[in-house]
């Protein structure tokens, strides 16, 4: 299940982005069951666990160079981190909105939550070209889920400061 809010804020409990059916019936039926499993309190008590988290500068600036290292780690270290395909000018975007953004910048101590830091993400993806658009939108929403997950838990995680 997909949910689009007005400024293009992507939250997912899995992507579906293929459907293969070979008549209109079945496709009536693929949509009734993409609707019908949506969990919306669950979604909403996710979205709004968000900002119940934060991220001080320090942290920040070590989830950024993670990030920008992540595409040139070795594949054995890769299968144990989590999966992002963020790019250079992504993680630029989201790094200098941190400071500028008029909605969702850092605080003047420097400190983020993570609902913020979810949705500088998802200005810097509305650059991607429509066909990684989606896919990114998502990507985006488990990132800041599994940051939630990591810290709510105290569980080590190669984006976080130990």
């Amino acid at each position: 299940k997909n949910t689009v809010c007005t400024n293009l804020c992507i939250s997912t409990d899995g992507l579906k982005d293929e459907v293969r059916v070979t008549s209109t019936g079945q496709l009536r039926e693929q949509v009734e069951q993409l609707f019908l499993n949506y969990d919306e309190d669950r979604h909403l008590g996710e979205m709004e666990r968000f900002s119940k988290f934060r991220l001080d500068r320090e942290q920040f600036a070590h989830m950024i160079g993670k990030l920008k290292i992540h595409q040139y780690i070795g594949k054995v270290e890769k299968k144990n981190v989590f999966p992002v395909s963020f790019n250079d000018s992504m993680i630029n975007a989201v790094s200098k909105s941190y400071f500028q953004d008029d909605n969702f910048r850092a605080g003047e101590e420097g400190s983020i939550n993570l609902w913020n830091l979810y949705n500088l993400f998802t200005g810097a993806v509305k650059s991607s070209y429509i066909d990684s658009f989606l896919k990114r939108e998502c990507q985006v929403y488990m990132f800041t889920q599994m940051l939630a997950n990591a810290m709510q838990n105290k569980e080590e995680n190669y984006f976080l400061i130990p």
